[in-house]
């Protein structure tokens, strides 16, 4: 998977949103992708649960 570079996402010019993807390729599975957003979730829960 690749890592991903926030300074990619800059706009620096005037955009089309309608003109840009949708989806980042990040060069893994769909079953890699839902395991990460499993975590994701669960960390999420956990801190909404401390809150």
């Amino acid at each position: 998977m690749k890592s991903i570079n926030p300074n990619a996402f800059k706009v620096v010019n005037p955009i089309e949103l309608s003109k840009l993807p949708t989806n980042l390729d990040i060069g893994a599975s769909d079953d890699k992708k839902e395991d990460k957003l499993e975590n994701v979730s669960s960390k999420l829960s956990d801190l909404q649960d401390v809150m």
